[in-house]
């Protein structure tokens, strides 16, 4: 992988198919893809964090990985976060004739959904959460201390803790029901 960032210096921007860019970053990608793919097939449950820390991406402590893709470069994940299976952080994206390649940034105890995928150019602020079976927008920002879903990411919500959650449950119970009774 270094011999690849040694002879093309990944970089960002919007690259044409058959550029030099584009070759190397396919190049990386199946590198990386494929020392992923080893460090998975080791019995040890922090091999693909050591991969990913020699691929040269950034990698805060106490963070939780589980089965998923992230890209080799402009990746930067913070300290605390956990990303869930099958998940893919992508600092590239191939349309059409073009790659577009973005900096991504996780924060500080993020939380990735299962089946999730987030874009390039991304940015997770602290304590987001991206839930299950998400996908971000290119250059999309995910407000810190809320849960974000859809896909693309497009509804936002409030995370509450156990005890707000009951406090708003019981509170509806109070509430006298409705009851319709003009049905016949």
């Amino acid at each position: 992988m270094r011999i690849l960032n040694w002879a093309n210096p990944p970089k960002e921007g919007v690259f044409t198919k058959g550029s030099k860019t584009w070759k190397y970053t396919h190049r990386r990608f199946w590198n990386a893809f494929f020392a992923i793919w080893i460090a998975r097939a080791l019995p040890f449950p922090w091999a693909d964090i050591i991969a990913y820390r020699l691929l040269g991406i950034k990698i805060g402590k106490n963070v939780v990985s589980y089965e998923g893709y992230i890209d080799p470069v402009f990746i930067d994940i913070g300290d605390y976060t956990m990303t869930s299976l099958n998940i893919c952080i992508f600092s590239h994206l191939i349309f059409h004739d073009k790659i577009y390649i973005k900096k991504v940034r996780v924060g500080k105890g993020c939380i990735v959904g299962p089946h999730s995928i987030i874009t390039p150019g991304t940015i997770m602020e602290e304590r987001a959460i991206l839930g299950a079976n998400s996908l971000t927008k290119i250059g999309q920002k995910l407000e810190g201390n809320l849960i974000h879903v859809g896909s693309p990411v497009n509804k936002h919500f409030p995370i509450q803790s156990v005890e707000e959650s009951i406090a708003k449950v019981k509170s509806l119970e109070k509430e006298p029901k409705k009851q319709d009774y003009t049905s016949e």
